[in-house]
């Protein structure tokens, strides 16, 4: 428990500025809530892996946690493909909800480098 506190709840000074939410989870030990439980393969390796869903789940208090209530932007990091990355990006936040998503994903103004 204590190297769960630990990992919990240190950080690098370095990404001090970064807000982020910060999940422990172990099977066995904690309620899974409204986490669910699915088996991905990941480099073809078949794994379970617990998922938060990003919607509301009143049973385990969890409000406010959707696409829409939870994005403020997306920044597209340097990639030759901004474009296309730009397009997918607009949809998909579309489909999950978000209003004016066409606003909200920029591209970083960082060179790509190769």
């Amino acid at each position: 428990m204590l190297l769960r506190a630990i990992a919990m709840c240190s950080k690098h000074p370095g990404f001090l500025e970064e807000k982020e939410w910060r999940i422990m989870h172990t099977q066995g030990l904690d309620d899974p809530g409204a986490l669910k439980l699915e088996v991905e393969c990941i480099a073809g390796i078949p794994q379970p892996i617990f998922k938060i869903p990003l919607q509301d789940h009143e049973e385990s208090g969890m409000k406010g946690i959707g696409v829409p209530d939870l994005l403020e932007r997306v920044i597209i990091g340097p990639t030759q493909f901004s474009i296309p990355v730009w397009d997918a990006l607009v949809l998909e936040l579309e489909r999950a909800g978000v209003k004016d998503a066409n606003e909200k994903v920029l591209y970083s103004n960082i060179p790509l480098r190769t």
